[in-house]
């Protein structure tokens, strides 16, 4: 979050917008290259590429397939979909931040700088 009231280009992981957390995957539900060849060592990135839960409809909206990595566990209610008709979703918060990053008019450092001044104490 904080990248995104910093100057520059902000980085985001995926699944930050929604609050997603790492999923669970059992031993034989692993895809990456890593963990099956060191297997136990948890060096595996599967935990971070589950499928990203659109809305609430079977397989979250990701496919009309199985998909290759079982969803986040909250997935009916943590998705895409629902998230964006809250107002005070997580992702409507960095949809937010981020549309305040693409504002070229200045207006947000103004608001940022007037914010820090403040809550500046006063020197002695």
């Amino acid at each position: 979050m904080l990248l995104l009231t910093l100057r520059g280009t902000p980085t985001l992981y995926y699944g930050d917008e929604l609050g997603l957390s790492d999923v669970a995957i059992s031993a034989a539900q692993v895809q990456d290259p890593r963990e099956l060849r060191e297997p136990g060592l948890a060096l595996g990135r599967d935990p971070v590429r589950t499928p990203m839960p659109w809305d609430w409809s079977k397989n979250a909206g990701f496919t009309t397939a199985e998909p290759w990595l079982p969803l986040n566990a909250d997935w009916p209610t943590r998705n895409v979909a629902r998230m964006a008709e809250e107002p005070h979703s997580i992702l409507t918060l960095y949809r937010r931040f981020a549309g305040d990053k693409a504002d070229t008019s200045g207006a947000v450092d103004r608001r940022l700088r007037a914010a820090g001044r403040r809550g500046r104490r006063s020197r002695l």
